[in-house]
């Protein structure tokens, strides 16, 4: 199989699968809010889109050929590639985020304290897709599911768009694709 039909299939994977569903939500949350005239956007959604936020980061990392790496490594690091106002924090600073958000969601669907997940308020205080504010002598964890949905769909632009160019990255690529698309390759082989 080409690289272009690699990508094609990676494509609709990724767009239509993953950021299609966040944008579903984001939208149903906001036709409710303005149907039903509450004060500020219902919070109803934004843990599912955090869910797809999250599982995009890791997706991209197994593809950038960070496989080797635990799970929670791997969003370490992609969290501070992809989000780039947290490049310079801690790596505890981030796994704090992730415990008490993806984490948290993952075994106890609930988000941990000093979380804030904004979907409106005029964006007060919300500058970042995600961000660690110190406030009153306590730390909070502001996370912007729109902003960071716009945040993502930039990198997997910018990704597609480097894989041509980059031949580690495309080599990446390829050996992943490959790995998850065996079955269905091996098919297209042998109908060929």
């Amino acid at each position: 199989m080409s690289l272009e039909g690699k990508k094609t299939i990676f494509k609709l994977e990724v767009k239509e699968w993953l950021f299609h569903s966040i944008y579903k939500l984001l939208e149903e949350d906001y036709e409710d809010f303005e149907e039903k005239g509450y004060e500020h956007p219902p919070f109803r959604n934004s843990i599912f889109i955090l869910f797809g936020i999250f599982a995009y980061i890791d997706k991209m990392e197994l593809y950038r050929g960070n496989g080797k790496k635990s799970s929670n490594n791997r969003l370490v690091g992609g969290v501070k590639r992809i989000f780039t106002n947290l490049a310079n924090k801690e790596e505890n600073e981030i796994r704090d985020i992730l415990r008490k958000s993806r984490h948290n969601l993952m075994h106890q669907a609930i988000i941990g304290d000093n979380i804030l997940v904004n979907l409106g308020f005029g964006d007060v205080g919300f500058d970042e897709a995600i961000d660690i504010v110190n406030k009153d002598g306590k730390q909070e964890i502001r996370i912007h599911p729109i902003k960071a949905y716009d945040t993502i769909i930039k990198d997997f632009e910018e990704y597609l768009n480097n894989i041509d160019s980059d031949d580690d990255l495309k080599d990446k690529f390829e050996i992943f694709f490959d790995k998850v698309y065996k079955y269905e390759i091996d098919i297209i082989k042998s109908d060929s």
